[in-house]
């Protein structure tokens, strides 16, 4: 269990802080605006802050090194991608504050016992309508006087987001980073102000095949009574074609929860369907006849081409004796040499407008 993110897990110390983080994941503040913010001028006083989307914990050694009520109960955050549990369990141990973590989509039924939440530090994502729906939840749920904090970077549309809610009610800039922001708003001011976000908000493939699966699809061989795994299945499409085509068991895995709670509602009517939250297939223990993936080579919009390596690592353990890898990728990624640093071999089955089918065994 988790043997590839021991591998990425790293101690580190920053602003008298020691935590465990992972550069390649972008867990911790290091190489990163928003979080560094958070760093440099400390957590406002409350007694029960809530974090969203501040993957693993570093928030944590900064609870226990601040003197505040905060870092004298327990710390809620919110779940939105399946490795941050790992790294929240590992800094809670390191720091001794306790850590209740769960997982929470915008539009469902919000967890009582954030309710109470006096401070709520939000990590902006790049998709507008993602960010929207959690202002818009934590103001209907919250009371009216919490205090919503949402920082972010310049290239994540930080600036755009103060001009939205700008429109709606009055937001603060607190402070300004190395191209970041720091944003904060009363909960209470947006209530009843921001419609619900569409469907598919901050999911890939948003329902409808890309360029780039649309060709893996076309090239995705004879599935009938093969066991199939949809690695990084996003909203299910790949999974769903699995579906059609006649296999007899597919799991779509995703490390993003929001997208996980989505596909088994869109693809409830496919009994072959399991639907599991992991990173990079780090706790299945199960393997399959073909695997079908279109990897992703990007992190919080930060090109992390290590990402394919991983990918093709954690997916070959996830292969059966005699199993193929079908997956796509854009043509300026290096794909056959990190098949080859993975023992697997590689052949390219077609190139299309800017995208590569590589079939490997």
């Amino acid at each position: 269990m988790h043997a590839l993110l021991d591998t990425l897990c790293t101690k580190t110390e920053y602003r008298g802080c020691t935590f465990y983080d992972s550069w390649v994941l972008n867990t911790g503040p290091l190489f990163d605006g928003p979080s560094e913010l958070l760093f440099r001028f400390g957590i406002p006083a409350c007694e029960r802050p809530l974090f969203v989307h501040f993957g693993g914990g570093a928030y944590l050694a900064l609870l226990a090194n601040s003197g505040s009520a905060a870092a004298k109960t327990p710390c809620r955050a919110a779940l939105i991608n399946a490795e941050d549990l790992y790294f929240i369990d590992k800094n809670s141990s390191l720091t001794g504050i306790e850590a209740r973590a769960q997982v929470y989509n915008p539009g469902e039924i919000f967890p009582e016992e954030w309710r109470n939440s006096d401070c709520v530090f939000i990590r902006t994502w790049k998709q507008m309508d993602l960010n929207m729906a959690w202002v818009r939840a934590l103001a209907q749920e919250l009371d009216p006087a919490a205090a919503v904090h949402l920082i972010g970077g310049n290239d994540d549309g930080i600036r755009n987001i103060k001009t939205r809610l700008s429109k709606l009610a009055p937001v603060r800039e607190e402070h300004i980073g190395c191209h970041s922001r720091w944003l904060s708003i009363r909960a209470g001011d947006f209530a009843g102000k921001i419609d619900p976000a569409p469907e598919y908000a901050g999911i890939f493939g948003g329902g409808a095949h890309d360029r780039g699966t649309a060709l893996l699809l076309e090239f995705a061989g004879d599935l009938r009574d093969k066991s199939v795994c949809d690695l990084g299945s996003g909203s299910g499409v790949i999974a769903e074609f699995a579906a059609v085509s006649g296999a007899h068991r597919v799991l779509a895995a995703d490390n993003q929860y929001l997208a996980i709670a989505h596909s088994k509602r869109a693809l409830a009517h496919y009994p072959q369907i399991e639907h599991r939250a992991g990173f990079i297939g780090d706790d299945i223990d199960e393997r399959f006849e073909v695997l079908l993936t279109n990897p992703p080579f990007h992190l919080e919009g930060r090109t992390r081409l290590l990402l394919g390596a991983l990918w093709l690592k954690g997916a070959k353990r996830l292969l059966a004796r005699r199993g193929e890898i079908r997956l796509v990728a854009n043509e300026f990624l290096d794909y056959r040499t990190f098949a080859a640093d993975c023992g697997l071999s590689c052949e390219t089955i077609a190139h299309d407008k800017g995208f590569r089918i590589y079939l490997m065994k």
